[in-house]
């Protein structure tokens, strides 16, 4: 999608919905969201909008500012380069944008992976300056979900290949009488700095 269509006529009267928020260490933080046509938790690409606020949750800069074209928008601050990094999915991809400390996107979107059918969470761990972004996949070899991730650098680039994180080893998909749904998994991911993990 383009971010440049998009104008006030087109989303008056829209929903907007699946928040998360992301603060820096002096406590201001990011809010994301997705804005969507009325239909909680769409499957279809949809705006995902932006607003700084300062640590007493007063709004900061440009009000509701696009971010990208995408699905369930999650945020994580990273101190290294003091910026956000903003991982959503757009369509079955999951994709990244940096937004800068003043609130600007600072690049253009980086897939990290394909195949994702919910998700992502992400994490960023300050003892090796980069991120983990966590998605849910469904793999046909074994006829089930799994949890997948990768690590990104302090920019917001891949390292390395895709991690498989868990897989459902209960719940067998092949012989299940009611047709699955696909909400099975909701993945999350924190860092611990006291465990390092």
């Amino acid at each position: 999608g383009n971010l440049d269509s998009i104008s006030a006529s087109d989303v008056l009267g829209l929903l907007d919905e699946l928040p998360a928020f992301a603060a820096d260490g002096s406590g201001n933080g990011l809010v994301v969201w997705q804005r969507s046509a009325g239909c909680f938790q769409c499957s279809l690409p949809v705006p995902i909008l932006g607003q700084r606020v300062d640590a007493s949750g007063a709004e900061v800069g440009a009000s509701n500012f696009a971010i990208a074209i995408g699905n369930a928008p999650r945020v994580a601050h990273g101190a290294g380069n003091d910026e956000w990094l903003v991982a959503y999915r757009n369509g079955t991809s999951i994709e990244r944008v940096r937004i800068g400390s003043g609130g600007a996107v600072a690049d253009a979107a980086v897939t990290v992976a394909s195949g994702a059918s919910a998700g992502p969470a992400v994490a960023y761990n300050p003892d090796r300056d980069e991120y983990l972004v966590v998605w849910q996949a469904f793999d046909a070899t074994v006829g089930r979900q799994q949890i997948l991730g990768r690590r990104l650098d302090a920019d917001g680039f891949p390292i390395g290949s895709v991690l498989a994180i868990s897989r459902d080893p209960a719940f067998d998909y092949a012989s299940a009488t009611a047709p699955f749904d696909g909400n099975v998994f909701d993945p999350d991911v924190a860092y611990d700095s006291s465990s390092q993990q």
